[in-house]
């Protein structure tokens, strides 16, 4: 293999016309710049210079040689540069998706910040159902992924980290037959359609119980729905319940198209995760990402309404 030190040897030998001029330029003895020549002529098994009373000439093969090496050195140059910039903030990639989908709000706040912070590095984003997010994970298409991820623990490919646990709230419309102070039951909620995303783990099987011991006449949720956005405007439309994390559910603008209940006890708070494969480092570019994520989630955590 090529001593990438030698051939800058020759490159600089050809540029200064010499071996002294090179050897000055180098900061090495001219016997040692001498020595480093004959070491690669003898593993290429090729002449690079003639050397005669009035000093030195390139041979074919040592124009050819200068040539292909100055472009090596050049590769070899942006390859270093690439891996300086790899282990730092200025450049690089970070894929991350979200599951249930809807729970893609959570970046809305915080990827418009990271991008002007990181301006250099490279994002890409999907909101997925929790299988399709564990194929993608361990395909290596995304490296993390957020969300109610409780589901994924299971599989040894993946590492599962519980973040915080967010309070959630169930609301319906103003105006709705249920809109009063008083808290529902959840025979009362569940005899009204639900709409949100599919039912996240742990969540799943208490609302599939729950609705089966109250005989209610919809299938939980009854109205799957991928956008928080969306959610709102059919709760707001029609007789359709909700739920919302506290936090979200808790703005002024919130309460005055909707009748929220805090702290209502039969649901408990969701726990909120992030995944990555089993054995994945994060990168310099993933890691203030995930931190911010986590920041956020965490103070929303803690700012939920008791």
């Amino acid at each position: 293999m090529l001593d990438l030190r030698k051939v800058n040897h020759v490159i600089e030998i050809a540029r200064q016309g010499g071996f002294a001029k090179a050897a000055a330029t180098l900061n090495i003895t001219q016997s040692a710049l001498t020595r480093s020549v004959q070491i690669l002529e003898d593993h290429l098994g090729i002449q690079v210079f003639e050397r005669g009373p009035r000093g030195i000439r390139l041979t074919r093969e040592g124009e050819e040689f200068i040539e292909g090496g100055t472009r090596l050195l050049e590769e070899a140059a942006t390859l270093e540069r690439f891996a300086r910039s790899a282990r730092t903030t200025e450049r690089g990639r970070v894929r991350m998706g979200a599951a249930p989908a809807s729970f893609r709000l959570f970046w809305f706040e915080v990827l418009p910040t990271f991008a002007a912070r990181y301006p250099g590095i490279e994002i890409a984003t999907t909101a997925e159902t929790v299988d399709e997010i564990s194929a993608q994970l361990q395909s290596g298409d995304i490296d993390f992924a957020i969300g109610s991820l409780e589901a994924l623990r299971a599989n040894g490919a993946l590492q599962v980290e519980n973040i915080a646990n967010l309070a959630v709230s169930p609301f319906v419309r103003r105006g709705h037959p249920l809109d009063r102070a008083e808290e529902p039951s959840f025979e009362e909620l569940l005899a009204y359609p639900m709409v949100g995303p599919s039912p996240a783990d742990p969540h799943r099987q208490l609302m599939n119980n729950l609705a089966n011991a109250c005989n209610a006449p919809y299938s939980v949720p009854h109205l799957v729905v991928d956008s928080f956005s969306l959610s709102l405007r059919i709760v707001e439309r029609t007789d359709a319940f909700s739920f919302a994390f506290s936090r979200y559910a808790a703005a002024p603008e919130f309460d005055e198209t909707f009748r929220v209940w805090h702290g209502w006890e039969p649901v408990p708070p969701l726990p909120f995760h992030i995944a990555t494969r089993t054995g994945w480092n994060r990168t310099a570019a993933a890691k203030p990402l995930i931190e911010m994520l986590e920041q956020r989630i965490r103070r929303l955590a803690d700012d939920a309404p008791v």
